[in-house]
């Protein structure tokens, strides 16, 4: 069994973690990280904020983490911390989002400078983050090209983004939309299956 501890248990997207992974065979939930403790497991799972995960980073010694916190993260603390062990930064648990970063690579690759690109990002009026990491995390694909991204917040809308490749003559676009949570907790416990499997290092997706 990989024992796991979540920061963030008793969130949205934490409580649903807790919950797919007690339903699991091969996953054991062991608790929650406080401000003190950290319950002796094999992976912890942040998912609180920026300042959340700044302060959890001293306190771990050698667990493999999981970083499903968007924000302003602190990056070189994480790289940092993977003299110890393997750390996954994950703007999006989503496998439909893993699913678009080779897709957006292949068009890059046929595309010329006539094409512009932008990205649009729909999420519930409660994301504090704007642009989203996932936002964010799609436009570093495109690396030296300017990407405008547009930001909303609507309702109770889970998560929408769109990639827009456009000339003057036509227009491309790829849409990824999320109807539940749960879509992000099950991306987690694939992450929490895979990383165990990893030696020290930082890995984004």
């Amino acid at each position: 069994m990989i024992k796991v501890a979540i920061h963030g248990a008793n969130g949205k997207l934490g409580s649903r973690i807790v919950s797919m992974i007690e339903k699991s065979n091969d996953l054991s939930f062991v608790g929650a990280v406080n401000n003190e403790v950290i319950p002796e497991c094999d992976v912890v799972v942040d998912v609180t904020s920026d300042k959340g995960i700044t302060s959890l980073i001293p306190r771990l010694s050698g667990e493999k983490l999981i970083v499903g916190t968007t924000g302003i993260l602190p990056l070189n603390e994480l790289k940092k911390y993977t003299e110890k062990s393997t750390v996954y930064v994950v703007p999006n648990f989503s496998e439909g989002i893993q699913m678009l970063y080779p897709i957006l690579e292949d068009i890059i690759s046929r595309i010329d400078k006539n094409w512009k690109v932008e990205i649009e990002e729909t999420h519930h009026t409660e994301k504090k983050d704007i642009p989203s990491g996932t936002a964010k995390r799609l436009a570093e694909v495109f690396k030296d090209t300017d990407v405008k991204i547009a930001s909303k917040r609507e309702g109770g809308v889970i998560g929408i983004h769109k990639i827009a490749f456009i000339t003057e003559y036509e227009k491309i676009e790829i849409t990824h939309e999320a109807f539940s949570r749960d879509l992000y907790a099950s991306g987690c416990l694939k992450m929490i299956r895979d990383i165990v499997k990893e030696p020290n290092g930082y890995f984004s997706f």
